[in-house]
């Protein structure tokens, strides 16, 4: 298996999962960040502020950098933030935030059947929301002869590299992302087909 791919939710959705009286109302997105995640809780909390709880779980970033946070927001412990959560990571998905609203019935539920409300309710959003794979990416900046751009651009096409940037002077730099378990190849390869005329400025 890759070792730079990664799996987020494809779109944002939402659903709702009615338990003995009780509504769930879930909504889940792809976010950038904390920060993203945290914007996406505070809109939905907003919007259900009459709820009786607004419990979520967010997992963002990937390996070192990888983070996560949830609430049970009132809820007894154990049984809304971490159902959720687990809903998450049961489909690998990071960069992806659940929320999920809920509206007292009347009836308890007891904390087994919070958690299973829960974790249906996420999972059914979640489902709905669908998966898209990723890829790690390393930002390059790199510069070269005008006579080498058709070279260049067929190693750009090859590697399936996205062009952020170019700019024109006595050379031509051009930023790109380029695909983590590639961009050896990919360096090593305008060195071969340029006889090492291409110089990579930064790598990040």
């Amino acid at each position: 298996m890759a070792t730079d791919v990664y799996y987020t939710l494809g779109e944002r959705a939402s659903g709702e999962t009615k338990v003995r009286g009780s509504r769930f109302i879930g909504y889940a997105a792809p976010v950038e960040g904390r920060e993203g995640a945290g914007m996406f809780i505070q809109k939905i909390s907003r919007q259900h502020h009459d709820a009786t709880h607004n419990c979520y779980a967010y997992r963002v970033g990937v390996g070192d950098d990888a983070l996560f946070r949830y609430s049970d927001a009132g809820e007894p412990s154990g049984t809304a933030g971490k159902p959720i959560l687990e809903a998450i990571d049961g489909r690998r998905l990071t960069d992806v935030v659940c929320v999920i609203a809920r509206y007292f019935g009347g009836t308890k539920l007891g904390t087994g059947g919070l958690a299973r409300a829960y974790a249906q309710c996420a999972g059914d959003v979640l489902d709905r929301g669908g998966k898209v794979e990723q890829f790690l990416t390393v930002r390059l900046m790199i510069a070269y002869g005008y006579d080498l751009t058709g070279v260049v651009m067929g190693l750009v096409s090859r590697y399936g590299c996205e062009v952020l940037d170019t700019s024109y002077g006595s050379d031509t730099t051009m930023v790109l992302r380029v695909r983590q378990g590639g961009v050896d190849a990919f360096t090593q390869a305008l060195q071969d087909v340029t006889a090492g005329r291409v110089k990579v400025l930064e790598r990040r």
